[in-house]
């Protein structure tokens, strides 16, 4: 068990240190944006930028729901998986996602 925490801590540091780029890359772009005429080219950057964070995302939430071996749904499980982000497990862990984000990313 030891091993695979592990590995699941080194993957949940490994997402966050891509967002953090992720992140960085859309301050600069839009502070760019801001100086420079709008773009198809730039509205299709900015678009992958928020492609791969929510790519990111899912991933992460994914890994962590099938370390805690969270059942998703076939169907649905994309909604599943947010619903099981946001439930906190006594002795376990705590959401990883609060309501308010559950609400606007599942509307």
């Amino acid at each position: 068990m030891n091993g695979k925490i592990s590995l699941l801590i080194g993957e949940i540091e490994q997402s966050l240190a891509q967002l953090a780029q992720l992140e960085e890359l859309f301050r600069r772009s839009m502070n760019q944006l801001a100086k420079d005429q709008r773009t198809l080219e730039r509205a299709v950057f900015l678009s992958e930028i928020f492609v791969n964070t929510y790519t990111c995302l899912e991933t992460l939430f994914f890994r962590i729901s099938h370390f805690f071996e969270n059942s998703l749904t076939q169907e649905q499980w994309h909604r599943d998986l947010l619903d099981t982000m946001r439930l906190s497990i006594p002795g376990i862990r705590e959401p990883v996602i609060i309501d308010e984000t559950f609400l606007h990313s599942a509307g």
